[in-house]
């Protein structure tokens, strides 16, 4: 199954997710954590412009921004552009945004003492 950043998933009910680039399972798919190059095809406003009008964390849908029908409508620009919205620091460890940890599922590349089992995920 296909994820709305092109990467697949895997198998139904798993939580495993490529590594390379990093990524993790969220909203029942694998995202990388990279800006999608959709958001700007899609909406015609690039991850920057649409951070510096509704903030990261804001529903897109509530700003009156058209959504994919693939995407969810609780979908958050975070979601869409981590990097945009510095969710892709890695403090603890390489291969571990910070954006992983604590998001209820168990990241591999956060799954160190450094970064405390992925926050409890682990």
């Amino acid at each position: 199954q296909s994820s709305a950043g092109g990467a697949q998933s895997g198998p139904p009910g798993s939580t495993v997710c490529p590594q390379v680039p990093p990524m993790t399972f969220v909203d029942n798919q694998c995202m990388p954590c990279m800006d999608l190059q959709r958001v700007q095809k899609e909406t015609g406003l690039a991850c920057s412009t649409l951070k510096n009008m509704v903030g990261c964390e804001f529903f897109l849908s509530n700003a009156g921004i058209s959504l994919p029908p693939d995407l969810p409508p609780e979908t958050q620009l975070l979601h869409l552009c981590p990097q945009t919205c510095d969710f892709c620091t890695e403090s603890c460890a390489v291969g571990c945004p910070d954006w992983f940890r604590g998001n209820s599922v168990c990241d591999p590349g956060c799954n160190k003492p450094s970064c405390l089992w992925d926050n409890g995920d682990c």
